[in-house]
C-alpha cells in the first residue's frame, strides 16, 4: 500500500463525514493549497470542514474502504483543484483501488486508475510551483512506476533524493527502478549512496547483492547479501529471511547449489513460501536431490490445501525422483482439484 503523510486531526467518526461528499460547503485546506476553483466563489469557504474531508480520507482508508475515501476525495479536488493534500489523497486512493482491482483480475481497471492516480498526483506536482515535497515526488515516482513510465519514475526518485539527501528510501527506489530498467552498474552506484547514509539499511545491501548477481559477480553479491541478512537480524524487526532466499538463488548460481539447498532446509517449514520453496526444489534438482524437493513441495501443499501448483510440482519432482507412485497420487489430486491436462501431461514426463 502506498504511503502518504497524515496530517494531525481530531478524530471524528466517519461513518458521520461521508455526509460531507455532496455538500458545497468544503474548499482549500492547507496554507500552500491553491484557492477555490472559479465557480464556486458562491460557496461558504469553511476550513475546518475541508480538513474534516481529509481526516475521513484517512479513517475510511484505515478502514479498508478506499472507495469511500476516493469519492471524498474525488469531491474535495472537484470543488478545489488548486489543493495538493486534496490531490495527494485522491491519488492516493486511486493507487490503492487499482492494487485492489489487480488482486481480482480486473487488469483493465487497474490500468485506468493507476492511470488517474498518476495525473492526480502531477497535478499535485504542479501546484507546488517546483517546491515539491521529496513524499509527494517519491508518491508520484511510484504512480509513474505503475503506468510503466519507469524513466519518469526515475527521474521523480533522483529529484526526492536531491530534495532529502538523508532519506536512504530515495536512492534505494532510484536504483530498483534503474533495476527494472535492467542497467544494475548504473543501479548499484544509488544502492551506495543509499549505504553511504543508512549502512545499516538491509534493503540498500540486497538491492546492491541482486545487481552484482546479475553481472555474474556472485562473490561480491554473497558478501554483500550476507551483510543484509545481518543487518535485518540487528535490527530485530525481521528475521533476514527474505535475505536467505536470495543469498540461496545466488550461491545456486554460483554453482554451490548443496549449499543453497542446506541454507534453506536449515529453515522451519512454516516460514517457507513459494519463493522460498520453488529456489529449494531448484537447488535440489541440480544436486539430483528429486526426492527432497518433492518433500518440500509437499509440506508447502500442507499449508496451503487447495494449491494445485504445488501438487504438480511435488508431482514433477516424485517423476524425477523415479517414484511414479508417489508422483500418481499427487497428479490425481491435481487433476481432481483442476489442475490443466496440459500441465499434467508435462509433470508426468518431469518436464
Amino acid at each position: 500500500m502506498i504511503q502518504w503523510p497524515h496530517r494531525k486531526h481530531r478524530a471524528i467518526p466517519a461513518i458521520l463525514l461521508l455526509g460531507l461528499c455532496p455538500l458545497p460547503l468544503l474548499s482549500g485546506c492547507q496554507e500552500q493549497d491553491r484557492e477555490p476553483a472559479p465557480g464556486t466563489e458562491g460557496t461558504i469557504y469553511d476550513r475546518e470542514r475541508f480538513e474534516e474531508g481529509l481526516v475521513a480520507v484517512d479513517q475510511w482508508l484505515a478502514d479498508g474502504d478506499a472507495g469511500k475515501a476516493e469519492v471524498i476525495a474525488a469531491r474535495l479536488v472537484e470543488l478545489n483543484p488548486g489543493s495538493i493534500a486534496a490531490l495527494q489523497a485522491h491519488g492516493n486512493c486511486l493507487m490503492i483501488l487499482g492494487s485492489l482491482a489487480d488482486q481480482n483480475g480486473d487488469a483493465d481497471s487497474a490500468g485506468q486508475l493507476r492511470v488517474r492516480a498518476d495525473e492526480a498526483f502531477q497535478s499535485a506536482l504542479i501546484q507546488t510551483r517546483g517546491a515539491e515535497p521529496d513524499s509527494l515526488l517519491h508518491q508520484s515516482a511510484l504512480a509513474a512506476a505503475a503506468t510503466g513510465d519507469l524513466d519518469r519514475a526515475l527521474t521523480l526518485h533522483i529529484r526526492a533524493a536531491e530534495v532529502d539527501p538523508t532519506n536512504p528510501t530515495h536512492p534505494i527506489f532510484a536504483a530498483n527502478t534503474l533495476t527494472r530498467l535492467e542497467l544494475p552498474k548504473e543501479a548499484i552506484t544509488w544502492f551506495d549512496r543509499a549505504i553511504e547514509t543508512a549502512p545499516d539499511e538491509p534493503w540498500a545491501w540486497a538491492g546492491r547483492a541482486e545487481c552484482l548477481r546479475q553481472l555474474d559477480s556472485f562473490d561480491e553479491a554473497i558478501t554483500a547479501i550476507r551483510t543484509a541478512r545481518a543487518r535485518s537480524v540487528a535490527r530485530g524487526t525481521e528475521s533476514g529471511f527474505p535475505f536467505r532466499v536470495a543469498e540461496a538463488r545466488i550461491l545456486r548460481e554460483a554453482g554451490q547449489a548443496r549449499l543453497a539447498a542446506e541454507l534453506l532446509f536449515a529453515v522451519d517449514a512454516s516460514e517457507h513460501t513459494r519463493e522460498s520453496t520453488s529456489e529449494l526444489a531448484a537447488a535440489c534438482a541440480e544436486i539430483d536431490e528429486h526426492a527432497r524437493a518433492a518433500k518440500a513441495w509437499e509440506r508447502f501443499n500442507l499449508r496451503n490445501q487447495g494449491d494445485v501448483d504445488s501438487m504438480v510440482e511435488a508431482a514433477r519432482c516424485w517423476v524425477r525422483a523415479g517414484e511414479p507412485e508417489q508422483a500418481a497420487a499427487w497428479l490425481n489430486l491435481a487433476e481432481t482439484t483442476g489442475a490443466p491436462l496440459n500441465v499434467l501431461d508435462a509433470a508426468r514426463r518431469g518436464e
